[in-house]
């Protein structure tokens, strides 16, 4: 692939995958009830999730900010969100209901998104109304659905690693699920807009 491409900031975007099976792995592989390798996962994913963030002040800094850089920071996110979703529901830490829920959500709306690529705009310019701008496309929205998710995964897992109180848990796991789909409804709205010139034969 062309230096484009390898930038630092998406260096640092595909680096989280690899990243995020290690932590996969510790909640796995040791026996459930290793709590020396579960208060690693937690100190992990929430260094994963810092990650996130570096890339982005990275991709500004150096002036790689890119279309597909763009989007290889979502399919990122969507790969470290959607498994992590999957192992905390394996291990029984949240309904297995709640994956499917980011998985479906994730599927249609990365489907619109790859024709809006397909199109020549970045995923959050297909966003047309102000009210989806603010949910979606705002640096607030998006901070506010990272820390939520990072904070529901770490927290959860820390039940049984720290001791903390169990019955936040859920009302994380289903604060961010409601989110995740409100996120999603101006995706989908504003979609009219993409394939409106779209014609049928």
């Amino acid at each position: 692939m062309s230096k484009r491409f390898w930038n630092p900031a998406n260096s640092i975007s595909l680096g989280r995958i690899p990243f995020l099976f290690g932590i996969v792995a510790l909640i796995l592989l040791p026996p459930l009830e290793s709590v020396f390798y579960q208060r690693i996962a937690v100190v992990l994913i929430a260094i994963l999730f810092l990650l996130d963030q570096v890339d982005g002040y990275v991709a500004r800094k150096t002036g790689s900010t890119t279309k597909i850089g763009a989007m290889v920071d979502i399919m990122v996110d969507r790969i470290v969100e959607l498994i992590l979703w999957v192992t905390v529901a394996f291990v029984g830490y949240a309904p297995v209901w709640v994956p499917f829920v980011f998985i479906s959500r994730g599927l249609i709306t990365d489907t619109i998104r790859s024709e809006v690529y397909r199109k020549g705009l970045t995923p959050y310019e297909m966003i047309q109304s102000k009210v989806g701008k603010i949910i979606v496309s705002s640096h607030i929205s998006r901070g506010i659905y990272a820390v939520l998710k990072a904070f529901t995964f770490c927290y959860v897992l820390a039940v049984p690693a720290f001791g903390v109180p169990e019955i936040w848990a859920p009302i994380l796991v289903y604060a961010s699920t409601i989110y995740c789909i409100v996120r999603g409804i101006p995706v989908i709205a504003d979609a009219r807009h993409v394939f409106s010139e779209e014609k049928i034969e």
